[in-house]
C-alpha cells in the first residue's frame, strides 16, 4: 500500500506465475507476468473510487482445461450517503483465456468459451453496527464468447450479511 497524498492511494503486486505439470506434458503447463493494481481516488470526502487492472489465473481446474487467464479492468465508485449508508456502483470487463488444454475428454483438445464477459451493478451497505453490516448489490453479467452458442447474459441480485468479532 502507498498513498500519494490524503486522496491518492495505491496498492498491488506484480509478480510472474509458473505452473507446471511434469509428465503430462507442456499442453498444461502455464507461465506469464501476473498481478493486480488498484488506484484509490477520493476526490472529495464522500466519494471513494477504486480502479483495478489484473491480469491473474482464474479458479477453474477440470477434465478440458487446466487454467482460465483473466485480465480485466473494473472501476468501483462508492458514495457515503450517511454515516451509516453507502452507495455503489461496479463497471468491469474481463477477458477470459481458457489454456492448459489436456485433451482428456475426447483425446484431442477441448474448445472452451474462451472471450469476454462484462459486469454492470449497481449496490447498497448498510451499518447495522460497527461490527455488522447488510448489502444489497444487482449485477448484469454478459459474455460475448469466441463461440456465440456459448453466449449468455445474466441478472444477479446478492444479499450479503457480514459480521465481525
Amino acid at each position: 500500500y502507498w498513498a500519494l497524498n490524503p486522496q491518492t492511494a495505491f496498492d498491488g503486486y506484480l509478480g510472474y506465475t509458473r505452473r507446471d505439470y511434469p509428465g503430462a506434458g507442456s499442453a498444461k503447463d502455464f507461465s506469464g507476468p501476473t498481478g493486480r493494481i488498484t488506484l484509490h481516488w477520493s476526490p472529495i470526502s464522500r466519494l471513494m473510487t477504486q480502479w483495478t487492472f489484473r491480469r491473474e489465473l482464474g479458479a477453474r481446474t477440470d477434465l478440458v482445461s487446466n487454467y482460465s487467464l483473466v485480465t480485466a479492468f473494473g472501476f468501483i465508485p462508492t458514495y457515503q450517503l450517511t454515516q451509516k449508508i453507502q452507495l455503489n456502483g461496479r463497471l468491469e470487463t474481463q477477458k477470459r483465456d481458457f489454456g492448459g488444454n489436456p485433451g482428456l475428454a475426447t483425446g484431442t483438445p477441448f474448445l472452451l468459451p474462451s472471450g469476454r464477459v462484462n459486469y454492470i451493478g449497481v449496490g447498497s451497505r448498510y451499518e447495522f453496527t460497527p461490527k455488522v453490516f447488510f448489502g444489497l448489490e444487482y449485477l448484469r453479467e454478459s459474455r460475448n464468447a469466441d463461440n456465440s452458442a456459448l453466449d449468455y447474459t445474466a441478472n444477479i441480485v446478492l444479499l450479503t450479511a457480514q459480521g465481525s468479532f
